[in-house]
């Protein structure tokens, strides 16, 4: 059935691939319930980005993940057909409100919330004294496996029975303040903050190493303190007080909240209360009742307690904006500390989605790189030699298509280097240089993706407050971007190309980069050693798909083995530094130790350039 605006048709969109009773993700061939409304549900075997069609109920569902959807009229839940089934109460607006996540957690999170819920019922299970015979934890784990969505659902449910008052109240910070708790999924949630003790409330204390109480005995001088507030995608974790002069203090030995995001109200900011916000269970917000410049910057939630919460910069435009997006996180990424060993960059071509520095002793995981869902998304390395630190970072905007967004940002180092991380080429884009850092360590913000809310690259950022962003525009105060020697490969406008290069002169060492996800395993990248101890990179990297090195002797030459895919897309399917005992197979490119290697890449293509020989 082909869409039509003025169809009858009722229309529905699911944006989270979640179930609503248990929490857990949908998968593809799921066979999943969908609430139509007034009591009409439909099955269907879920399928990412499709869109189904109901005869019987003459109802159309599109499935669209990404934050947006042009179809939408209504939004809907939906559920795992088992979960539905075995429901016991009814999906009240309040349990929907209960259970809403504000935001997507991280991979980790839901990891560690899986296994929870199974250690707990195994371990229930084990304990049970009706069995017939006694089993040992690992089998009782295995049973319990098969239960954990089964488990989640019905415990979502039975939290409703100790629900209590759903909306808004006022809490008097001039008034001792007490707090409740509540255990979900094996965290501790705030469940209320009231002004009078309850039966299971105890007072919230002034945290600092003084460890003084929130309020004054009388008669002594009031003092207002700032609240540090950290909140994950259910709900809030913990409320802190802390003494504006501490604060600074208790920042750099922060309390460990994993998983959370802190929000820093200061103190001139809530002189005598604040809007507390329930869901019943627990409490979702905490928020300032003053709508000054500086307030609403206490909305902002960071990976950290931050001390003095930095402004926020737009990268399109460099300026501050004029309001904070609702529910906007910032994480951040360490800059210029001594073991830092270089940084990671991840970039569907046109924008930045994520930033990360890697240190001597990390281990290359996985879980560094997982929770990107971008459909585009390309992972360049940027190593640091010994003495090298980062000095400028700047970014380039120009009109993509329809409309001018940022095309790219760049590193720049005090050993001349710079590299482009985005797509190559920069005729009618604008260059501008972001921040000049400090050679210190120093933490640079940027926007956690939500695609909740709508930001699935990175648009804002912030820097510590010694380091004051810049918008200089001079061509002679600005690094120098790298150019390339062959021409970019052309395949059609809309194809994304980005570049990189690298010398071939004394090079003792080749780590490739091997993509591991896709079924024939092509080189996405190289790193290289060369004998002064400087590295580089080409093409893609991620440090978690790295192989064995190959070791290249004074006068060896690097072999680079090219193929097609069925597509009849180029991709690299080898690199070695022995010559090959047959060149039957694909096409092969004899890099000496001389000149210059250049990497291509594009979503689909590899294409690498070394003198006037090209390979795929």
């Amino acid at each position: 059935m082909a869409y039509d605006e003025a169809s009858s048709t009722p229309q529905y969109c699911i944006t989270q691939a979640r179930c609503t009773l248990c929490q857990f993700k949908l998968a593809d061939d799921d066979l999943v319930v969908v609430a139509a409304g007034k009591g009409v549900s439909c099955e269907f075997t879920f399928r990412r980005h499709t869109t189904f069609y109901d005869d019987e109920l003459d109802i159309k569902l599109h499935i669209c993940l990404q934050g947006q959807c042009a179809f939408r009229t209504k939004s809907t839940v939906c559920f795992h057909g088992r979960c539905h089934e075995f429901r016991f109460y009814s999906v009240t607006p309040t349990f929907l409100a209960a259970t809403h996540y504000a935001f997507a957690p991280s991979a980790g999170e839901q990891r560690r919330r899986a296994d929870y819920i199974q250690l707990a019922l195994a371990r229930n299970l084990q304990q049970a004294t009706f069995w017939p015979r006694e089993l040992p934890h690992e089998l009782w784990r295995m049973v319990a496996g098969f239960l954990v969505q089964d488990c989640a659902a019905l415990a979502a449910q039975e939290q409703l029975d100790n629900c209590d008052h759903v909306g808004d109240s006022v809490l008097n910070l001039a008034q001792s303040v007490y707090a409740s708790y509540v255990k979900i999924d094996g965290l501790y949630y705030v469940k209320g903050l009231q002004n009078t003790p309850g039966a299971n409330a105890s007072k919230i204390t002034y945290l600092s190493v003084l460890s003084a109480q929130i309020t004054q005995e009388e008669g002594e001088k009031k003092e207002s303190k700032d609240m540090f507030v950290a909140e994950d995608h259910l709900g809030i974790r913990q409320v802190v007080f802390i003494s504006h002069k501490h604060c600074e203090e208790w920042c750099r030995n922060q309390p460990s909240v994993p998983g959370a995001w802190w929000r820093h109200i200061c103190g001139k900011d809530i002189p005598s209360a604040v809007t507390i916000r329930s869901d019943g269970i627990k409490l979702r917000g905490v928020e300032s009742m003053q709508n000054e410049p500086r307030a609403l910057l206490s909305r902002v939630s960071w990976q950290v307690p931050v001390p003095s919460p930095p402004d926020v910069v737009d990268l399109l435009t460099l300026e501050r904006p004029r309001k904070y997006p609702n529910g906007l996180r910032m994480r951040f990424f360490d800059c210029n500390t001594p073991d830092i060993i270089g940084y990671s960059v991840a970039t569907d071509g046109a924008r930045a989605l994520a930033i990360l520095s890697h240190k001597h002793g990390e281990n290359a995981v996985a879980s560094l790189y997982e929770d990107l869902s971008s459909p585009i998304c390309f992972w360049m390395y940027m190593p640091i030699n010994e003495g090298e630190y980062l000095t400028d970072i700047c970014r380039r905007a120009g009109c993509l298509i329809i409309r001018t967004e940022v095309v790219g940002i760049t590193f720049s180092t005090n050993q001349g280097r710079t590299v482009v991380f985005g797509l190559y080429g920069h005729e009618n884009v604008e260059f501008r240089r972001i921040a000049t850092l400090p050679n210190s360590p120093c933490r640079v913000y940027f926007n956690e993706l939500d695609s909740l809310a709508g930001r699935r690259n990175v648009e804002l950022v912030a820097f510590e407050q010694d380091i004051p962003h810049s918008t200089t525009t001079s061509p002679d105060m600005l690094p120098t971007l790298p150019v390339s020697i062959s021409h970019c490969p052309y395949t059609q406008s809309n194809e994304v190309w980005l570049h990189s290069s690298c010398y071939m002169q004394r090079v003792t060492e080749v780590h490739p980069c091997i993509r591991m996800t896709a079924p024939h395993q092509p080189i996405i990248g190289m790193l290289l050693y060369y004998a002064d101890g400087h590295r580089e990179c080409v093409g893609q990297f991620r440090l978690d798909w790295v192989t064995e090195p190959i070791i290249i002797g004074d006068t060896d030459k690097l072999y680079i083995c090219g193929k097609r895919t069925k597509e009849c897309w180029g991709y690299v399917a080898a690199v070695t530094g022995r010559t090959p005992v047959s060149r039957a197979e694909g096409h092969w490119l004899d890099v000496a130790q001389a000149g210059t290697l250049e990497w291509w890449f594009s979503s689909r293509h590899s294409v690498l350039y070394y003198g006037s020989n090209r390979l795929n």
